[in-house]
């Protein structure tokens, strides 16, 4: 039985390898490959950390997220005794002649590494399966680049893929990042802080048959979110490989302009593009959508050169609000919401809740003030000197939020008379709707719960006593995370799966929320809304003050 396995490669992100051709001698792809797979397996299985280390090089880090990175032999060290004190190892190859999803390299090695841990003096046997990605080197050699890490890995394994948008228009991509010199951050202990914002921008574009799509997530922040949450880089590792449907930079589209505007508010501790197959989707139907991102409350934010602004999960501000969160007064609370029998009874739950949750109101309101602050830095790239010149319509503006976002959605139609539409995705209603006097439309959007009450959803009573058009939308099969990108991703996790396929989930969220903006802010035909669909029957929708 090996004594070490290639886990040190499962759980780095970034692996890098050289090889050498034989001199004054043709080698194949194969032969390469051979190579690389025999130079491995013999440095596992003879236990020679040093031969572990140069095909590593200095570029392999293990990262615990509570000590500095280990790079280079001492990371192998580390790995290596860290995983022959939890469990036996034993690893087997084979060969297979696959491509990567949108990307040139070439996925060669799927690895099953069988174990047996060891917790308690119990030992619980199963199976890791991973892939060692090679790509070729401008000279022409192979390296290995990375390793990827899914349940039910095989020959036939692809890496996920982010759902293509369905309209005609191509989709750009820019962001911005701004300092509010009118608001104090409240969030940090100097009273001299003040609030910085960024949003990530898409916008119709020309098409450019050389550009390349921007990947659905940079290196950087794969790290970066690994770090805020606590897990392992490999969790997020395929991320990288995965392209968007969006040129970042690219000319404008101005055929059709102006265009509607809508924002859009991530879950708390989220990030701008937690929702990109909804976004990508909206845009390829001519919308402008802007990603908002909240300083201390996401996990980071981007900067217009591409680099992260990035947040420590320690702050004690957020932390607190966490603690609030996970209360128990908090989750009874909301237990009582979700379960009232009766509009009045959901309503007096909510202005408890509402009452016991002093730092969610605040992150409401500073959420939508965020947004506001975004609409007045996209006026300004809507000038003549902008990048954006007369492309955004911001008389027609609606907003989206999942979760937390949800709520800074409601507060948003409250707060600014510029935002005249707005959809929660199954968030609580933290904030001030509960008694304001608006009549904006609005979609409340909620995942079936078997145990809930009125209405079927935790946001019955503000649909009920809603003065504008308003919509209840409840969807069978549905959890809090599918309105995210999540559902399309859930394959790469073992363990994990869903009730609806993840291109279904997308496509349901991406019909409903489109139909709702088409109607609302372009006074478009929206038949989808006007009750039960045969293409959906997954969906219950019911409207009240609808012409």
């Amino acid at each position: 039985m090996n004594r070490v396995s290639v886990v040190p490669a499962l759980l780095a992100m970034t692996l890098l390898l050289s090889t050498r051709s034989a001199t004054g001698q043709e080698r194949s792809d194969m032969d390469d490959l051979s190579d690389l797979r025999y130079r491995l397996e013999q440095a596992e299985s003879s236990g020679d950390l040093v031969a572990l280390a140069k095909l590593y090089a200095d570029d392999i880090i293990y990262q615990t997220f509570e000590t500095a990175p280990v790079v280079g032999l001492d990371a192998v060290l580390l790995l290596w005794r860290m995983f022959l004190d939890r469990a036996t190892l034993n690893s087997t190859y084979s060969s297979t002649d696959q491509r990567v999803w949108g990307d040139d390299a070439e996925d060669r090695g799927i690895t099953v590494q069988a174990y047996t841990m060891r917790d308690g003096g119990e030992e619980t046997a199963d199976t890791l399966h991973y892939t060692l990605r090679y790509t070729r080197t401008p000279s022409g050699a192979w390296q290995l680049s990375s390793a990827l890490y899914a349940d039910d890995l095989n020959a036939d394994f692809r890496i996920p893929r982010l759902l293509p948008p369905t309209g005609p228009y191509r989709i750009g991509g820019l962001n911005l990042q701004a300092v509010d010199s009118t608001r104090s951050e409240l969030l940090t202990e100097d009273p001299s802080d003040l609030r910085s914002v960024s949003a990530q921008v898409w916008y119709p574009a020309r098409p450019d048959d050389s550009a390349r799509p921007e990947k659905y997530r940079t290196r950087e922040m794969t790290r970066a979110a690994a770090e805020f949450l606590g897990w392992p880089i490999l969790f997020n590792s395929f991320f990288e490989l995965v392209d968007s449907h969006s040129f970042s930079a690219s000319p404008p589209d101005g055929s059709d302009a102006p265009y509607p505007v809508i924002l859009y508010h991530h879950g708390y501790g989220g990030f701008t593009r937690v929702h990109v197959a909804l976004v990508e989707d909206l845009v390829s139907h001519g919308y402008v959508v802007a990603s908002i991102g909240h300083a201390f409350e996401s996990m980071f934010l981007e900067t217009p050169s591409g680099g992260l602004i990035l947040f420590d999960p320690e702050n004690p501000a957020y932390a607190a609000r966490l603690e609030e969160a996970h209360g128990e007064e908090q989750e009874r609370l909301k237990d009582r919401v979700v379960e009232s029998g009766s509009i009045e009874e959901q309503g007096d739950a909510y202005r408890a809740l509402l009452a016991a949750s002093p730092r969610h109101q605040e992150s409401t309101r500073t959420w939508s003030a965020d947004g506001s602050f975004v609409l007045d830095r996209l006026a300004k790239l809507n000038t003549a000197e902008g990048p954006l010149e007369e492309l955004l319509d911001l008389a027609r503006v609606g907003v989206i939020g999942h979760s937390l976002g949800g709520a800074a959605a409601g507060q948003a139609v409250t707060d600014d008379s510029r935002v005249i539409a707005g959809v929660d995705l199954d968030g609580f209603m933290f904030g001030d709707l509960i008694d304001a006097d608006s009549d904006a439309p609005f979609m409340y959007v909620s995942a079936a719960r078997p145990w809930a009450g009125v209405g079927g959803s935790a946001l019955t009573v503000f649909f009920e006593r809603s003065a504008g058009p308003s919509y209840l939308v409840v969807i069978d099969g549905f959890e809090h995370s599918t309105f995210t990108d999540l559902p399309l991703f859930l394959s790469v996790w073992p363990g994990e799966e869903a009730e609806l396929d993840g291109e279904r989930a997308l496509g349901i969220q991406r019909a409903y929320v489109r139909a709702f903006f088409d109607r609302h802010l372009r006074g478009a035909d929206a038949t989808l809304l006007d009750g039960p669909s045969r293409d959906f029957p997954e969906v219950s929708i019911r409207s009240r003050n609808v012409p």
